[in-house]
């Protein structure tokens, strides 16, 4: 088994799989291998029709993920590959439903829960229609947002756009203190920069010409991940009437649910997610293999 770098030149191969996956965590998705590939040094494997993907975390621990979409015999394959290669057999971001069964397997004692790792995922349609008082919030601050700003846009992210949102970026790096802009600001450059016109569900928000807000999503099956909101906070509402916009835009009869990814222990990120009544929380686990 042979593992190779994931890149933007060889993404399309691993799609079919990836948009094939049930796991519903947004680590499976083409964008985030893609666009975090460097740092997290994401890699993949092709082997009797299953993907195999590992990483390596911030201490440059190598973890693999669940196998694609034989879970329980890409085991025995990831097995019989660590035997051979003297790695560790461990995993990161393991789902709820498959730790008794990877704990069997791996003869693991103690899994550990990746709180600030966990997905929030919401039902699609309470999502985008904010019906009920406990939306009044959000609702008043999108009514705000466009009697402040009428001639307001949200306008499909094309190629041709690139050069506003670049400069929208830049503004929004002088605005922005986060830990999560930090990590991030470099790969969404190089995405906007490199885009692919159809590739992924896009937009931004436009007031007087200028771009104020960006979000990049993808659907995978039943789930529209959303994997980049950032908006110019000065701007009262501009979130909110943003992400509502893009949500319009991208939610059809089949999309069920909206995964807005992790709060990464962020406690800025974990109240806005929360305040949004998420479902649930997709719990992820590590488990590592006892010898």
């Amino acid at each position: 088994m042979k593992f190779e770098k994931i890149t933007q030149e060889n993404i399309d191969l691993l799609k079919p799989y990836l948009y094939a996956c049930p796991h519903q965590m947004c680590g499976y998705s083409p964008l985030v291998l893609t666009m975090w590939s460097d740092y997290f040094d994401y890699r993949y494997a092709l082997c009797r029709d299953t993907l195999f993907l590992k990483m390596r975390d911030e201490s440059g621990a190598q973890y693999f993920f669940m196998p694609i979409c034989d879970v329980e015999n890409g085991l025995e394959l990831l097995r019989e590959h660590c035997r051979e290669t003297g790695d560790k057999l461990q995993f990161f971001g393991v789902g709820e439903e498959y730790v008794e069964l990877f704990c069997k397997r791996l003869n693991a004692k103690n899994p550990v829960e990746l709180e600030k790792w966990a997905d929030y995922l919401y039902d699609a349609r309470a999502l985008t229609e904010l019906v009920g008082k406990k939306y009044n919030a959000k609702r008043n601050h999108i009514n705000k947002f466009r009697k402040t700003y009428p001639q307001a846009e949200f306008k499909d992210f094309k190629k041709a756009y690139r050069e506003k949102v670049l400069a929208f970026l830049e503004k929004y790096s002088k605005n922005d203190l986060t830990a999560s802009y930090f990590y991030d600001k470099n790969e969404v450059s190089l995405l906007v920069e490199n885009w692919r016109d159809g590739e992924y569900p896009a937009g931004y928000m436009e007031i007087d010409g200028e771009a104020v807000g960006f979000t990049v999503g993808d659907i995978v099956g039943d789930t529209l991940f959303v994997h980049v909101e950032k908006c110019l906070r000065d701007i009262s509402g501009v979130y909110e009437a943003t992400t509502n916009a893009f949500l319009k835009r991208h939610v059809t009869d089949a999309v069920k649910f909206v995964n807005r990814e992790e709060d990464m222990g962020i406690e800025g990120l974990r109240k806005s997610k929360m305040s949004y009544y998420p479902l649930r929380l997709v719990k992820k686990y590590r488990i590592i293999e006892n010898d």
